[in-house]
């Protein structure tokens, strides 16, 4: 069912026990906790898409995400998220930064 179609009680039970209505929200979470580990190991959020696990290329597409056109791709808070961690948007002036 969708979100609209439950009356509002039904929501609100929803709502009580946790429920996901999002089902990608989880995994972002999850990619943000190993992307946290990786900037405590490393001290910086500039993980190369060919990292040993799939959070180099989460990293890129979160970049992507944020340059859409459409800027719907990457939500407001999610991207307040990264920049409140100190999210490297641009990997090549990083880059070019740290090795000057």
């Amino acid at each position: 069912m969708k979100i609209g179609r439950l009356s509002a009680g039904q929501q609100s039970r929803l709502k009580a026990i946790g429920f996901e209505w999002d089902v990608l929200d989880p995994k972002w979470k999850n990619m943000f906790k190993e992307l946290l580990k990786c900037k405590a190991e490393h001290r910086d959020t500039n993980v190369p898409t060919n990292w040993p696990t799939y959070l180099g290329t989460w990293v890129s597409l979160q970049r992507k995400a944020r340059k859409a056109k459409d800027r719907g791709k990457l939500s407001l808070e999610r991207e307040a998220k990264l920049n409140e961690i100190g999210f490297i948007w641009d990997a090549l002036k990083f880059e070019w930064e740290k090795r000057y």
